[in-house]
């Protein structure tokens, strides 16, 4: 009798142990969500000075500070020799940060580039910088730079 009673709480152990992990699992990243990107300026944008520009990685809402790679291509419109590429330093917490400036007024592109997970995802942002005729300036065609990686 005593040897039914210890096997039949060594099963509903056993099965309350598979039940935990099943929860666990539950509360994991689902490696099929996409990562998202959440991209902002931490600084003014103002020529001459550094500007602090900030991504913010998470997948299924849970920072991502593992990342295999993320960096910048930076540039001005219609200047494609102000190019640079820039990696980015993981700050932690999933966020992570360039520093860069621009030397003349104008229309500037940030195209971030992040791969996690298994994931890559990549976007343009415009930004402007100073007092500028931006209809003007964007109706001239941007040339790609020569280094653009996409």
């Amino acid at each position: 009798m005593k040897k039914y009673l210890l096997i039949s709480m060594f099963f509903i152990l056993l099965l309350a142990a598979c039940g935990q992990n099943d929860d666990q699992k539950a509360e994991e990243v689902n490696f099929l969500d996409p990562i998202e990107v959440q991209l902002t300026n931490q600084t003014e944008l103002m020529v001459n000075e550094d500007i602090v520009t900030q991504a913010f990685v998470s997948q299924n809402n849970t920072p991502v500070s593992d990342a295999e790679e993320v960096f910048f291509e930076i540039w001005q419109h219609g200047n494609p020799d102000t190019y640079r590429s820039v990696e980015a330093l993981a700050k932690g917490e999933g966020l992570y940060e360039v520093i860069w400036s621009a030397n003349e007024d104008g229309v500037y592109y940030v195209f971030y580039h992040v791969t996690a997970n298994g994931m890559h995802r990549m976007e343009k942002h415009q930004f402007v910088i100073g007092d500028v005729d931006v209809e003007r300036i964007l109706a001239t065609p941007d040339e790609k730079p020569k280094k653009h990686m996409h």
